[in-house]
């Protein structure tokens, strides 16, 4: 018997294996399981925002906004200054 969500992790392993294969400047720095585990922690971390079209160079990885943990009740939001800091707002009492 096969686990649930054991296709979709198999079909992940293998496009991994063909970037990695597709790309000389990848390979030997990872591995399928690597890579895919760092572009989840991106995927997690990375704060972006494509519905302004002014903030769309603001992409990027914040040492500090990246520790905030999501919520399924949030208590804050965030959104980028004109400049393109990362600013959290308290959106109820906290």
């Amino acid at each position: 018997m096969s686990r649930p969500g054991c296709s979709q992790v198999d079909a992940n392993l293998r496009a991994a294996d063909e970037v990695l294969a597709s790309s000389a400047e990848l390979q030997g720095r990872f591995d399928a399981k690597d890579l895919l585990r760092f572009l989840h922690i991106v995927d997690l971390n990375i704060h972006r925002d494509d519905e302004i079209a002014e903030h769309a160079d603001f992409t990027g990885i914040f040492v500090f906004g990246s520790k905030f943990s999501h919520s399924c009740a949030p208590n804050c939001a965030w959104s980028f200054s004109k400049e393109g800091r990362l600013q959290y707002h308290a959106i109820r009492p906290i």
